[in-house]
């Protein structure tokens, strides 16, 4: 038997295989951590226009740079609180805006050059200047869509926020909820302001919730009728206390002391 031959052999054999083999598996490591999001500070102008497309309430700052004599030590301290994890975490959900000391030395809204002169005017004496125009209204100026102020977006908006609280009420089972949460807007002064699809989705959601307390009252009447007076008054009862629309009120409460009149043998 050759020996060494068979040595050898079985070494090259042991290296190849321990090359295709994979190194053992770590034990217990730490799951890695996703790297959170890098916050972004824009500027004021590049703030607006997220805000125009998202509607996300802005934080703003203002930093002052290092060498100011204005810089002190609460502005350090502020620095510090932003940098905290935990803090940049909330600002996430913000459009986070910083400005400085020279954003505020520009005007705001931006000075636009004054439009060119039409073709064929005659040209302003020296030294004289042409009217300025008088400054947009503010409406104009805080307008986050086109043609719409923003008060009229915001009013909107808190509507909206109505209408789901109340329609998720009413899911759960609890319609006086519901018609509470959505009663101021059934005055039509309250619905001055909307725009024409959102009155009709506010007065559609309120005619649905008045239906319902009207079913009842007529359930109320089917069995007046049996002669089963507790019963209608119950019904009655709770008609006026779950949909309290005024005129169900009045209809349900004058209906429910009839009832209750008959139960004791009165006309």
């Amino acid at each position: 038997m050759n020996v060494p031959l068979l040595l050898a052999a079985h070494l090259a054999r042991g290296l190849c295989g321990g090359a295709d083999q994979p190194p053992p598996p770590v034990r217990n490591a730490p799951a890695a951590k996703p790297a959170a999001a890098e916050l972004r500070w824009l500027n004021l102008e590049e703030g607006l226009k997220i805000l125009r497309k998202e509607y996300r309430p802005i934080a703003l700052r203002y930093s002052v740079p290092r060498g100011d004599p204005a810089r002190n030590a609460s502005a350090e301290a502020l620095e510090k609180v932003l940098k905290d994890p935990e803090v940049e975490k909330e600002l996430q959900n913000f459009i986070c805006v910083e400005l400085s000391a020279e954003a505020l030395e520009k005007p705001y809204p931006p000075e636009r050059a004054p439009p060119p002169a039409p073709a064929g005017a005659a040209p302003l004496p020296k030294g004289d200047q042409a009217p300025a125009s008088p400054p947009p209204p503010t409406s104009a100026r805080l307008r986050l869509v086109e043609n719409v102020p923003a008060l009229l977006i915001m009013e909107a908006r808190r509507v909206e926020k109505l209408l789901e609280e109340s329609k998720y009420s009413h899911a759960l089972g609890e319609p006086r909820q519901a018609v509470l949460t959505v009663l101021p807007l059934d005055d039509a002064k309250a619905r001055r302001g909307l725009d024409q699809d959102l009155a009709k989705r506010v007065e559609a959601v309120l005619d649905g919730y008045r239906r319902e307390g009207q079913s009842l009252i007529a359930t109320g009447e089917t069995l007046e009728s049996q002669k089963r007076y507790l019963e209608a008054s119950e019904v009655y009862r709770r008609a006026a206390r779950t949909y309290p629309f005024p005129e169900i009120v009045r209809t349900a409460n004058r209906r429910q002391s009839d009832a209750l009149r008959k139960e004791r043998g009165g006309l």
